[in-house]
């Protein structure tokens, strides 16, 4: 789509490229990389940047859109991926790479081979990716944190066996409890990204899952409220629910990770109460003895700690927001 003259224009379907690895070299001497600094929870070391590995995602979640990057998926060639690892390695002094993929693991041979590779070019790359729980097991997991792996981010979304069915995540809690255990017993760091206050939940439902996460031990945790993006069911589900804030403008979804602005309104739990559950959750997972325990038990170095620290600094903040109340609007 392009805009022209004020008016929007909408191009044909083009096919799919089948591999990445047609796709030029990144130009990355035309951007200013030492401002690419990723949140303390995504490296281990700096400077790390973002890569991605493959294109588009074959599950069925319902808050995102399968259309942006299409639902078969498309790898980069190895070599293609080696090379540019290198380069980036050799020219800007990168010591760590976050893989941006939806779910890095989804085809795990190919998985195993790329780690095989890292480890075969002795790179010695400290990153993290982001996948879904029923795609790893012990032996990838050992080989992903031989080839430099750190830590790894799962969409667990929920403590509510009836949240996952609805937003069809296809697994269960059993599984999410089970890949968390798989991902330490390798020596990973884990991150969890969850979702409160879904269509369908109430208080009761939410407080649920705020004691999972805990109960699971991870390392960082991120919480969201629902985001309904248009084109996804979750907006259909939310419009039909009743839930949708009205007036909603496009430039309003850059506020996705503002919980003080909600775009859909739980009718079983309210505004001011959804927000009150966010805060709540913040300060009951980062002020929890075992969550600080497990900070203090990663720091091995000093830019270990001055990650931690920088981390510190910034949910600090953010939980001492969370004890002030919200005027009732």
């Amino acid at each position: 789509m392009f805009r022209k003259n004020g008016d929007l224009f909408q191009t044909h379907p083009r096919p799919l490229i089948k591999s990445l690895g047609e796709l030029p070299d990144l130009p990355f001497d035309l951007l200013p990389m030492d401002r690419y600094v990723p949140p303390p929870s995504n490296y281990k070391v700096l400077p790390t940047y973002g890569l991605l590995v493959q294109r588009g995602c074959p599950y069925s979640c319902i808050y995102c859109d399968p259309r942006v990057h299409g639902r078969k998926i498309r790898h980069n060639s190895i070599d293609k991926l080696i090379f540019q690892i290198r380069h980036l390695k050799e020219k800007y002094n990168m010591r760590g790479i976050i893989f941006q993929d939806s779910a890095f693991t989804i085809n795990m041979n190919f998985t195993k081979q790329f780690c095989q590779r890292l480890i075969d070019e002795k790179l010695n790359l400290a990153w993290t990716c982001s996948t879904r729980v029923d795609r790893v097991n012990p032996e990838l997991l050992s080989l992903m944190k031989k080839a430099g792996c750190w830590g790894l981010s799962y969409g667990l979304e929920s403590g509510n066996e009836e949240s996952l069915k609805l937003i069809r995540k296809d697994v269960t809690l059993s599984q999410n409890i089970e890949a968390v255990k798989m991902a330490k017993k390798a020596g990973l760091q884990v991150i969890g990204s969850i979702i409160l206050c879904l269509p369908g939940e109430d208080e009761a439902m939410v407080r649920n899952t705020i004691k999972f996460t805990k109960k699971l031990k991870l390392d960082t945790v991120i919480f969201f409220l629902p985001v309904p993006f248009p084109g996804t069911e979750l907006y259909e589900v939310c419009k039909r629910e009743g839930g949708l804030v009205d007036g909603i403008k496009w430039e309003d979804y850059r506020q996705w990770m503002d919980h003080s602005r909600p775009l859909y309104i739980n009718p079983k739990i309210g505004r001011e109460k959804m927000i009150e559950l966010y805060n709540y959750a913040l300060r009951s997972f980062y002020l929890s003895p075992g969550t600080i325990l497990r900070v203090f038990s990663h720091i091995r170095s000093l830019s270990d700690f001055k990650k931690y620290l920088k981390g510190f600094k910034s949910i600090s903040g953010v939980i001492k927001k969370s004890f002030i109340p919200k005027k009732r609007r």
